[in-house]
């Protein structure tokens, strides 16, 4: 300035100039966020003054930007982005990679996942002015459901050391991530149970039990001969009793009848009514491991025995036989009650090759199946069966070896709706004159 005396004036906004004669003079006491605006003013004499104004604009420094931290979650496809409204500033996310997208929707950020199972990473940033951005880095990873868990069936054996193969997985042995592992070192006559399980991330962890059972020998129930008494009300079963270590149980599967010591291999069974069979079961178990002998009734009535080419067929008055090979074939029929036994005379039946269910009938496709399913179950679940003879025997036991089901299936196709009320391991046996076929369900 060659001419005049020049100040400085605050004409808004916070601050204090230190020295208003100097034209460079310093201002303090400014307040971040807020503008100041000041006048530089020129006089000379009785002149005109002269007047230039001056705005400072201090921006604040931004909200420190916090992205939430890294999350990890299951089969999610969209999830709220967390990071934190600014007081000082405007947020905006970035995605740093090309895993997915973001949507907005007024104040609110979805971020999307495009591939599941792969980390990706955002980062989140306020800016304010031009003060430095504050910025936070996350990553974020979706995993995908784990496959169901399935450990195959129980395993029984006679050995010290197994391979156990498991269906799919991983397992807790000497080599706990393969599908094939070795479980050395058991002891005979011994249960050892095992938990298989499938993880992925955070996502719930799929869980399947298996028991090896060891022995020096199978059990082997003998639950004796069938029994035909006459017009009585009363009679004492004859099984084997159980070996040590083992528990032996009596079950009436149909008919009347009351057990007065269903632990007792002789026990006594009364409340029979003449002209009406009773049913029974003899039952061993090992911990969650049972054997099974249904060989035995206490049957009043009259009684059939069909010897088809030498094989009978009991206690079936009109019995489904399958020929599996064309010729002659031979057919008698044996009819008993009590002691009194009829033998018709023997006939031939010739059978002529022709297709059977619309296939060769050479093919060894099986007649007789049975389906449990689903399994593991939430609580009802099915049993299909498909069988040559028509009637088959269901059996459920609950892991302390106790009857808690049973029931006939009649028919050569029979489905069964079944209701389990308490979580747990359950055995399923069907029981028919040509097989007999065991499963194991868990209730979640």
């Amino acid at each position: 300035m060659s001419t005049g005396q020049g100040s400085w004036k605050i004409i808004g906004g916070p601050g204090s100039v230190l020295n208003p004669d100097d034209p460079s003079a310093r201002i303090a006491e400014l307040i971040p966020g807020t503008g100041t605006s000041l006048v530089w003013v020129v006089r000379s004499g009785a002149c005109p003054v002269s007047l230039d104004t001056l705005i400072i604009s201090n921006d604040a420094l931004p909200t420190t930007a916090d992205a939430g931290g890294d999350r990890s979650l299951c089969d999610t496809e969209e999830f709220l982005l967390p990071g934190n409204n600014p007081s000082v500033g405007i947020g905006s996310w970035q995605i740093l990679d090309s895993s997915g997208y973001i949507t907005s929707s007024g104040e609110t950020d979805v971020f999307h996942f495009s591939a599941m199972n792969k980390p990706v990473s955002l980062v989140y940033s306020i800016a304010n002015g031009i003060c430095p951005v504050s910025s936070d880095t996350v990553k974020f990873i979706s995993y995908s459901l784990p496959d169901q868990a399935n450990a195959g069936e129980d395993i029984m054996t006679c050995e010290n050391k197994i391979v156990l193969q498991i269906t799919r997985g991983g397992g807790s042995l000497s080599h706990p991530d393969s599908m094939i592992t070795d479980l050395s070192d058991l002891t005979t006559n011994d249960t050892v149970g095992l938990t298989w399980m499938v993880t992925n991330g955070i996502c719930p962890v799929n869980i399947d039990h298996i028991t090896v059972t060891t022995g020096q020998e199978f059990l082997d129930p003998q639950a004796g001969i069938d029994l035909s008494p006459c017009s009585i009300e009363g009679v004492q079963l004859n099984a084997q009793g159980a070996p040590d270590g083992t528990l032996g149980m009596w079950n009436v599967v149909s008919g009347p009848g009351i057990l007065q010591s269903p632990a007792d291999a002789k026990s006594q069974i009364l409340g029979l009514i003449p002209g009406k069979s009773t049913v029974l079961v003899w039952t061993l178990s090992v911990y969650e491991f049972a054997s099974i002998d249904v060989t035995t009734s206490v049957d009043v009535g009259m009684k059939y025995n069909w010897l088809v080419d030498g094989e009978s067929y009991y206690d079936v008055r009109d019995p489904l036989i399958v020929f599996h090979e064309a010729g002659l074939h031979t057919v008698q029929l044996e009819v008993s009650k009590g002691d009194c036994i009829n033998i018709s005379p023997e006939k031939e039946v010739e059978i002529i090759s022709c297709l059977l269910r619309e296939k060769d009938s050479t093919s060894t496709e099986p007649l007789n199946s049975v389906t449990v399913f689903p399994n593991p179950t939430s609580g009802h679940f099915s049993v299909d069966i498909e069988q040559t003879i028509e009637e088959s025997v269901i059996l459920i036991y609950n892991v302390s070896g106790k009857l808690i089901y049973s029931d006939k299936a009649y028919g050569h196709s029979i489905t069964k709706d079944i209701m389990l009320d308490k979580s747990g391991f359950y055995f399923v046996h069907v029981i028919n004159p040509e097989f007999k076929k065991f499963f194991k369900i868990i209730r979640l």
